[in-house]
């Protein structure tokens, strides 16, 4: 499978609309799949969309040569939800609703590790960013025995994708979750990043950080991981076979 991982500018909201997406799309032909970061499109908590009409406009722009996921949050009945959907050809074909909550984000988490397929012999798990990097723990342990169970393991071509609005995906502390699920379900993992400095903060040890740096990469199960250059917004095309990767700059898009 061929995945475009849409690395995004978090310093500014050019490209983080919905209406952005056929463009995206048409940037990543070729791809078998592309991948939002987290919250795009719908990153606002202060003026939330339900779940049908998140649907409704991910349908509206969804095409039939590229699958894509995005997603961000959106209400469902008295929830607050951050979800990702699988859209394709005018149909949602999966919604996920993230798991594990990161620093005190008010949302409900969901219950259930999912399955995305799309069309005979594409399928994947999707994780959104905090569902992936608390690894091991007692969630992520059961999450893991429940994506091998769907499909995600060393007998099939299913990965694990992950949508992330997150920090340091460049280091151990990302690094080191993301191989051990790639290693310990025998799936590739994806995750789509993001590039440059947020205007949201977040505090850690007393400080004041951005999200963003960039960081879209690939792991494999036998412990490598994709070796392209990440810190800029723009499209990284890799194939989970071959391994082989492109760049293509967002300027040219």
């Amino acid at each position: 499978m061929k995945i475009s991982l849409i690395q995004l500018d978090a310093g500014t909201t050019e490209n983080w609309s919905y209406k952005d997406i056929p463009k995206l799309l048409i940037a990543s032909k070729g791809a078998d799949l592309a991948v939002f970061p987290e919250n795009m499109p719908f990153y606002d908590l202060e003026e939330l969309i339900t779940i049908e009409d998140a649907r409704e406009k991910l349908k509206s722009v969804s095409s039939s040569d590229i699958a894509f996921i995005a997603g961000g949050y959106v209400k469902e009945d008295r929830s607050t939800r951050n979800a990702v959907f699988l859209a394709y050809d005018k149909t949602i074909h999966g919604t996920y609703f993230k798991r594990i909550p990161w620093n005190d984000e008010p949302i409900e988490p969901g219950e259930s590790t999912v399955l995305f397929s799309w069309k005979p012999g594409f399928s994947c798990v999707p994780l959104i960013c905090a569902d992936a990097m608390y690894n091991p723990n007692r969630t992520s342990t059961k999450m893991m025995n429940e994506a091998i169970q769907l499909g995600a393991n060393s007998d099939t071509d299913t990965p694990i994708v992950i949508s992330s609005y997150g920090a340091d995906l460049e280091t151990d502390f990302w690094q080191k979750p993301l191989k051990l699920w790639s290693q310990g379900c025998g799936a590739v993992v994806a995750i789509c990043g993001i590039s440059g400095n947020s205007k949201i903060t977040f505090k850690e040890e007393g400080e004041e950080r951005h999200y963003g740096g960039g960081g879209s990469s690939m792991y494999w199960a036998d412990g490598s991981r994709s070796s392209h250059k990440n810190k800029e917004s723009g499209i990284y095309l890799i194939d989970t076979v071959t391994r082989n990767w492109e760049y293509r700059k967002m300027s040219s898009i």
